[in-house]
């Protein structure tokens, strides 16, 4: 299913880059960041089938089984321009099987001490999008953070709810060459450097009119396509917090 892994700090993503450097063909590695906001975890999967599901980081949820009231929301909207949205943007592919809107549910009584806390609603920040389908007895799984499936996607969500935002990339991609230690340091400075800018002015609740503390930024493994496999976004995707939010 459609469930979003742990995303852990660089750490984490360096064995995988390191096996990548080491392949004869190797480059760069680039990444493109996208904010990080501090609320929970929360996803809207669709099924081939038109079944709509309101999901948690790890499991489903439903009015009943909530998750700070996110089922609750899912359940007002309307199930048939849910899955036209689906259709429009990955239909013309036969054979999918589930496409689910991987976001952050932010607003008020979900976390404390960030600025995005302070909107008068809670409202669903869509980061990505999985898509999951099987074609000639192989399942495939892609994640899109910046394609023009994503895009397309949101132009209908535009018109389906104004408390679903989703969310750019903050800046342009970075590239850089893991073989070369000073490549490595620039790298980790830049962003250090972006996340200090973001904990003293979080972006995205300034464009609601609410200043204060950002939590940090999600690093995405750049492609040109704005998608990769899901397995790379799983291993290389890394997150970085600023040094108020870093032990939370």
């Amino acid at each position: 299913m459609g469930h979003m892994p742990k995303i852990g700090g660089l750490q984490n993503a360096a064995y995988f880059i390191n096996k990548l450097s080491q392949q004869p063909d190797y480059t760069d590695t680039a990444f493109q960041p996208k904010i990080k906001l501090h609320g929970t975890n929360a996803g809207i999967r669709i099924s081939s089938a038109d079944e709509v599901t309101a999901q948690s980081k790890s499991r489903d949820i439903a009015i009943g089984d909530d998750n700070f009231g996110f089922a609750a929301f899912v359940d007002t909207l309307p199930d048939d321009e849910l899955a036209r949205a689906c259709f429009e943007a990955f239909g013309d592919i036969d054979g999918w099987d589930n496409v689910t809107r991987l976001g952050e549910w932010v607003g008020p009584g979900i976390q404390k001490g960030v600025a995005i806390s302070q909107i008068p609603d809670k409202m669903f920040f869509v980061f990505g999008i999985k898509w999951e389908w099987s074609a000639l007895g192989k399942e495939f799984k892609e994640f899109h953070y910046d394609s023009w499936q994503f895009w397309d996607m949101e132009a209908y969500f535009e018109n389906i709810s104004e408390r679903i935002i989703f969310l750019s990339p903050a800046r342009a991609a970075s590239h850089v060459d893991f073989r070369i230690d000073d490549e490595k340091k620039r790298f980790v400075d830049e962003c250090n450097d972006f996340v200090a800018e973001i904990e003293a002015k979080c972006p995205v609740s300034a464009d609601f009119g609410y200043d204060g503390i950002g939590e940090g930024a999600v690093n995405y493994p750049y492609y040109s396509g704005g998608y990769c496999q899901w397995e790379e976004f799983k291993e290389l995707t890394f997150k970085v917090k600023g040094e108020k939010r870093a032990t939370n």
